[in-house]
This record gives structure tokens, sequence and C-alpha cells, in this order.
């Protein structure tokens, strides 16, 4: 899933990345003890800034990705 913004410059200027960044970091710390529970269950989950948005991966078993992603 991509999610697409020009929010605070995201993707045009420096603080704009900045902001992406430490967003990103936080929303990481926060679902850390859940992302390592649901890597037990084999389902991964990622999040990546690139240039112009932001992209989450979800793999996994099709039993087991539902009720990761709810």
């Amino acid at each position: 899933m991509k999610i697409y913004t020009n929010d605070n410059g995201f993707g045009q200027n420096i603080k704009g990345r900045l902001f992406a960044h430490l967003w990103q970091r936080i929303v990481s710390e926060y679902l850390r003890e859940f992302i390592y529970t649901s890597e037990m269950a084999n389902v991964e989950f990622a999040l990546v800034i690139q240039h112009n948005n932001f992209n989450f991966t979800f793999k996994g078993y099709n039993d087991t990705l539902g009720l990761f992603i709810s």
C-alpha cells in the first residue's frame, strides 16, 4: 500500500524529509512489540519512505495476515 502526500513539503525539501523520517521512527517504535509478535507467526511488516510516498508492505500467510492488518 502506498500513501502519496506533499504535506509539510514531503519529497520537496529537507524539512519535509526530516519530518517523514521522524514519523517513520515513531511508528516503528510504537509497533515494535506488535511487529515482533507477528514475526513469530511469519507475518512481516515494513514501512519504507520513498521520494514522494510512504510504502507499507505486508507479507504472510492468508489466515494470519488479515488479523495483522486489522
